[in-house]
C-alpha cells in the first residue's frame, strides 16, 4: 500500500484550521519484507512507475526493510520524472521540512508547483493534496511565496471540486468574511454544510451561527 506524503504545508494549514487531515498515516505494508523489498526494488531499476513509488514511500519509512542510503530521493526523483505527483509532493515536503538536507523553499516551491501541473493518473489523491498545500502556500505565504487570499481561494476551489474537504472550510470562511472573494453568505453556507457533513464540527457550528444571522 503507498503511502501518502506527509506535506510540511497541508500539516501546518490543517494544525492553523482545525481541519481533519485527509492523508493517511503511514502504515506498515503486510508484504514488506526483505523478499518483496527486493523484488520492488528489482522493478524499480527496471524502470516500474509504481515499483519507484513504493522505493520512494519506503525511503522515508522508519519500519521499513529497506534503509537507502540517500533516504529514498533518487527513486523519489525517477518516480516523479515518471509523473508521479505523490513523489514530487515527497520531495516538495523533505525541502520545506529539511529532512536529511538544508531547508530549500524554492526547490520545495519547485517540485510542489510541478506535482500541481501534472496530469493525475485516475483518482490520485496526491493531486487534490497538492492542490490544497498550494492554496495553503498562499495563504499563509509559505514557501517563500508572498500571502494572496484571492489565489489560495482559486486553489481551495480547486481542491474542493476534486474532492479535497479540508479546503471547505477555507473557502466558507472566505465567502462569509469577503476576504479573497466577493462576500457571498449563500456560497458560504453551502461549503460550511459540506464541510460540516465530512465530520467537520467546527463547520456545524459556523454554519447555525450563518443561519442565526
Amino acid at each position: 500500500m503507498k503511502k501518502i506524503s506527509a506535506v510540511a504545508t497541508i500539516a501546518l494549514f490543517l494544525a492553523l484550521t482545525g481541519c481533519t487531515a485527509q492523508s493517511q498515516k503511514a502504515q506498515t505494508d503486510k508484504t514488506d519484507t526483505p523478499a518483496n523489498v527486493a523484488e520492488m526494488l528489482k522493478k524499480a531499476e527496471a524502470g516500474d512507475f509504481q515499483a519507484q513509488e513504493e522505493a520512494c514511500s519506503f525511503g522515508m519509512s522508519s519500519n521499513s526493510y529497506y534503509k537507502p542510503t540517500d533516504g529514498g530521493d533518487s527513486w523519489c526523483v525517477k518516480a516523479a520524472e515518471q509523473g508521479s505527483i505523490y513523489a514530487m509532493l515527497d520531495l516538495s515536503s523533505r525541502y520545506d521540512m529539511g529532512l536529511d538536507r538544508e531547508i530549500d523553499q524554492a526547490k520545495g516551491f519547485y517540485w510542489l508547483k510541478r506535482a500541481t501541473e501534472t496530469k493525475p493518473r485516475g483518482d490520485d489523491i496526491s493531486a487534490r493534496e497538492a492542490y490544497g498545500a498550494m492554496a495553503a502556500v498562499y495563504e499563509l505565504g509559505l514557501s517563500g511565496q508572498k500571502p494572496d487570499q484571492r489565489t489560495a481561494l482559486k486553489w481551495h476551489m480547486k481542491a474542493a471540486d476534486t474532492g479535497w474537504s479540508s479546503s471547505y472550510l477555507p473557502l466558507a470562511r472566505s465567502y462569509e468574511s469577503g476576504i479573497g472573494a466577493r462576500q457571498d453568505l449563500k456560497a458560504a453556507a453551502k461549503w460550511y454544510l459540506k464541510s460540516a457533513e465530512s465530520g467537520d464540527d467546527e463547520a456545524a457550528h459556523a454554519l447555525a451561527l450563518l443561519y442565526i444571522k
